[in-house]
């Protein structure tokens, strides 16, 4: 339920503000995807991932909660959702909700930037080298595949570090107990266990926007063709 709830508001909100956010910035709403400077495609996804991580925080939170919480043998702290809402607010404050919101809409950013620009990017160049035909499936899959690995790679350091700030022990004052916030974070992470560390989890996560980039594009790429006679 969480998770189901994070993607709702978290994934409408990044895939939904992308292209006026892009127009507010200044490209003609009728310009085709191709012709669209890379840098403007780039900050209006940047500008969506973090507007929407950050409107998506505390489900993000309780999501992060709710997935750590009874592990190492500790009893459950939370009986749901909406329990776990609740002592957040009552023992960190409404503030409280957005802790993490450093990282995580760092992590956003990075994604949302490099995603949705790079893929009409990827798209375009293999388009114009023959490598893929335009509006096929195949070429949606190939182009939306190799997006997932470039946001894999560019965003699991922010993976790693959201996680660790998000459910890391809170102490009697609401603040946490082994990081101060996402830079200390990073760098007690890389000063205590290498660079490497910040990569932990890497295959899990690019199998996870691998498939879920293939997805979302062929999607999107069938409904623009399909709303494109009507």
């Amino acid at each position: 339920m969480p998770i189901d709830v994070v993607k709702f508001f978290y994934g409408g909100l990044r895939y939904g503000m992308y292209a006026p956010i892009r127009n507010m910035i200044g490209v003609d709403a009728n310009t085709p995807k191709h012709l669209i400077p890379f840098h403007m495609k780039f900050l209006a996804g940047g500008i969506s991932g973090a507007l929407a991580a950050f409107f998506a925080n505390p489900t993000d939170l309780m999501k992060v909660r709710l997935q750590v919480d009874g592990m190492k043998g500790s009893p459950p702290q939370y009986r749901g959702m909406w329990h776990c809402f609740r002592t957040i607010v009552k023992q960190e404050g409404v503030l409280g909700l957005w802790k993490g919101s450093g990282p995580t809409m760092g992590r956003a950013t990075t994604l949302a930037a490099v995603e949705l620009s790079s893929y009409d990017e990827i798209k375009k160049q293999l388009t114009e080298r023959g490598l893929v035909q335009p509006r096929t499936v195949s070429g949606v899959l190939v182009t939306s595949m190799t997006t997932g690995l470039i946001c894999a790679l560019t965003s699991s350091p922010f993976d790693v570090v959201k996680s660790r700030v998000m459910g890391q022990p809170v102490g009697p004052n609401g603040r946490g107990i082994l990081y101060s916030g996402m830079i200390h974070c990073f760098a007690k992470t890389v000063r205590t266990e290498g660079v490497l560390a910040l990569y932990k989890g890497f295959f899990p996560n690019w199998g996870r926007l691998g498939p879920r980039a293939v997805m979302c594009f062929v999607v999107m790429e069938t409904l623009n063709e399909w709303l494109k006679h009507y």
